[in-house]
């Protein structure tokens, strides 16, 4: 018998967060996405996760810091075309930089 386990998602507005390096606090979601710790600097094109789905395709992307009903904004790491999967879809989740 296979179980699933649904990642974790439970983010807040951080008024205060910096995002990428710039100086000026405009603001971010913090928390947890998908099982993995973000806040503003784990936001934009420089910053990589990769995650695998029910399917068994892995896919590496970038998070553009929003949700939308739910499921991360994450784009295609390589075309930057938005890429739309249900929180429900992925089995794995992590920051690049994590992933052996």
């Amino acid at each position: 018998m296979t179980t699933t386990t649904t990642l974790v998602t439970d983010l807040a507005w951080n008024s205060r967060a910096c995002k990428n390096g710039n100086t000026r606090r405009r603001g971010a979601l913090e928390g947890t996405l998908l099982g993995v710790p973000v806040n503003g600097r784990t936001i934009g094109k420089g910053v990589a996760f990769q995650f695998g789905l029910i399917t068994g395709e892995v896919r590496t992307a970038w998070w553009d810091g929003t949700l939308h009903y739910g499921s991360p904004c994450l784009f295609d790491i390589d075309t930057h075309e938005p890429l739309s999967f249900s929180p429900e879809a992925f089995v794995w989740f992590d920051l690049l930089a994590n992933v052996s």
